[in-house]
């Protein structure tokens, strides 16, 4: 993991590891290095996987368009 986090560094992909390994995903380490993150709710400047947050919504016109997807939407957010 310590490689493929070396090799990918900018790629974008760090996120998704840390969400199939089911680790932390922490916004800032100190309060003093917070940056623009002082805009996020507590719940959302550090979670895992569990978070619903952490995966998107399936918008509302792929639920429209497959009858199916309906009862499959992501906990957390309405039908």
């Amino acid at each position: 993991l310590l490689e493929r986090r070396k090799e990918l560094v900018g790629e974008g992909q760090r996120f998704f590891d840390a969400l199939r390994n089911n680790e932390t995903i922490t916004r800032y380490t100190s309060d003093a290095n917070r940056g623009w993150h002082d805009v996020l709710t507590t719940e959302a400047r550090s979670y895992n996987r569990d978070y619903y947050k952490a995966y998107p919504a399936i918008p509302g016109y792929e639920v429209d368009a497959n009858a199916n997807l309906k009862n499959q939407q992501n906990n957390g957010y309405n039908n």
